[in-house]
Parts: C-alpha cells; structure tokens; sequence
C-alpha cells in the first residue's frame, strides 16, 4: 500500500508510530495543509481586488456617459421650448 502524502496522513488522527508516519511528519503536513489554505485564501482575495478595480472602473464609465445623457436631454428639451415658442409666435 503506497504511503499517503504527509497532508493527507496530518487529517487522520495520530495514534502511534508506523506507516502513517512520525509526529513531526504529521505536523509538517498540517503545516502544508495551513499553507495551501492560506495560499488559496490569498488567491481569492487578489480576485476580489480584481474584481474591484473593474467594477469601480465600470461604475465610473456609466456615471459618465449617464452625465453626458442628462446633458443630451437637457439640451434637447431647450431646442423644443424654443420650438414651442416660435410655434406660438406664428399662430
């Protein structure tokens, strides 16, 4: 039977000295297994920053160009006062 890694034999309980290996192996694998999880923790947090910085970069954009719209609109509703008006004024 081929012997199990050192972090898969640190998740059985420690009972005594044998094929599962000494104590110190035993706690070196649950080091590794601290390791792998706090790698893997690291990973998820570089994610959300990612994913941070492109949504704030998203929201920044659609601010803008929902900016520029309002001023499109205003605009728009100026030229169909002044139509009104000079509608009135040829009546």
């Amino acid at each position: 039977m081929p012997r199990p890694s050192l972090q898969e034999a640190s998740r059985e309980r420690f009972t005594c000295k044998g094929e599962r290996g000494t104590f110190q192996e035993i706690q070196t694998g649950a080091i590794q297994r601290i390791a792998d999880a706090t790698e893997a923790m690291a990973h998820n947090h570089n994610r959300l920053l990612r994913d941070n910085g492109y949504l704030r970069e998203r929201v920044e954009e659609l601010n803008s160009r929902i900016e520029k719209r309002d001023y499109q609109i205003a605009s728009l509703r100026g030229w169909i006062t002044r139509l009104r008006n000079a509608a009135k004024k040829g009546d």
